[in-house]
């Protein structure tokens, strides 16, 4: 099985299920069939499967990844799985979630359809705390939620990693995105 950032999926750009979906019958259910059991968790809930090649961070040690792309690209959901990602793999992260309108972080970012409550296993999925703005997981990783209307509120709190949506619906776009980039460089995070 490849990984949507292996060189089989970057050549192909297709996603392992888009592959699958590709192949004759016989072929599929041999590959499909191929799934080891423990593996089975990761193709029902990872995203592994499911990303194509242009959803995936970028490998190597990068600042900033900006996906510019129309409706239903899955900007959202590659945002949601990279942060789950890092939460998943580092118990200290703090993470910033950034959205024009706390209501619209949390509608898209955090409870939508490809938002962090809703992806991955649902037995490794954060608990929302609404009042503190607070998403935690079980290996310690947060991630708080912000408005780019309260530019502000960016002043002060250390994040290892942010993911900023829909930059050019901000208001106070600058002095936000101001506020949010230099606390992430002194963390010497993403």
């Amino acid at each position: 099985m490849t990984t949507p950032c292996s060189p089989e999926a970057e050549a192909e750009g297709a996603s392992q299920f888009e592959q699958w979906a590709r192949m004759p019958a016989d072929e599929r259910m041999a590959a499909i069939g191929a799934i080891k059991p423990c593996d089975l968790r990761k193709v029902r809930y990872g995203w592994g499967v499911r990303a194509r090649a242009s959803q995936c961070a970028p490998e190597g040690d990068w600042r900033l990844w900006l996906i510019l792309a129309g409706r239903g690209f899955g900007k959202t959901r590659a945002g949601a799985e990279w942060v789950r990602g890092v939460a998943e793999r580092d118990g200290t992260a703090r993470i910033a979630l950034v959205a024009a309108s706390i209501a619209e972080a949390r509608a898209v970012m955090v409870e939508g359809p490809s938002g962090l409550l809703n992806i991955g296993d649902p037995t490794a999925r954060p608990t929302y705390e609404s009042s503190l703005r607070r998403l935690k997981w079980k290996g310690g990783a947060e991630a708080a939620l912000y408005s780019a209307a309260e530019a502000e509120m960016l002043r002060g709190p250390q994040h290892s990693h942010a993911w900023a949506d829909e930059i050019a619906k901000w208001p106070n776009a600058i002095e936000t995105w101001d506020n949010l980039t230099k606390p992430v460089v002194r963390t010497g995070g993403r």
